[in-house]
């Protein structure tokens, strides 16, 4: 198995998408497909699902995971952090008008401020906060929610990487040292 780190990620996905043709609206469809897959084998549709979805790219991963969990007979609640309610990349605002084509009424835009639902071992998380796009540490609502997904207990699938951790160093994580 090759592990990448952060920066060949990058460049994989930038050859990826201007020599091979291939869009970046294609490349989120194969990543969720990916989750999607692993979930559907792993998990019933009648397993509760909470999605945190990112403002990023990262996020449209997410969004796209929770349109193909529905089609395949889940019933998600997903949070898309769009705060001011402006910031969303161009993938992301393409995948939450995807996601709300279908008719979803499960959507809940947060602008300025969170409540999180209760989230308990039963659950499913999936975390599509940040990926591998983190540039720096968690801080505030992120950190605290964060947090409250590690400690849930809730099973939890990071696309990319956990939200506050990095690809390459990891030094300090959810307020937590950590030992290299």
């Amino acid at each position: 198995m090759k592990i990448f780190n952060t920066e060949n990620i990058r460049k994989i996905d930038r050859v990826t998408i201007e020599e091979e043709g291939v869009s970046s609206q294609e490349l989120i469809r194969r990543v969720a497909e990916g989750v999607v897959s692993e979930i559907v084998g792993r998990w019933s549709p009648s397993t509760p699902v909470v999605i945190f979805a990112g403002s990023g790219n990262n996020g449209a991963d997410a969004l796209v995971v929770g349109r193909l969990l529905l089609e395949a007979g889940f019933y998600p609640r997903i949070l898309l952090f769009n705060f001011k309610g402006n910031s969303l990349s161009r993938d992301c605002r393409q995948a939450k008008h995807e996601l709300l084509s279908t008719g979803y009424q499960g959507l809940v835009e947060i602008i300025d401020r969170a409540d999180i639902p209760p989230i308990t071992p039963d659950h499913l998380v999936i975390d599509g906060l940040f990926g591998s796009g983190l540039r720096d540490p968690l801080e505030g609502g992120f950190k605290m929610l964060a947090r409250v997904i590690s400690e849930s207990g809730a099973s939890v699938i990071s696309i990319d990487v956990p939200s506050g951790m990095f690809g390459d160093w990891n030094a300090r994580v959810i307020g937590r040292d950590v030992v290299h």
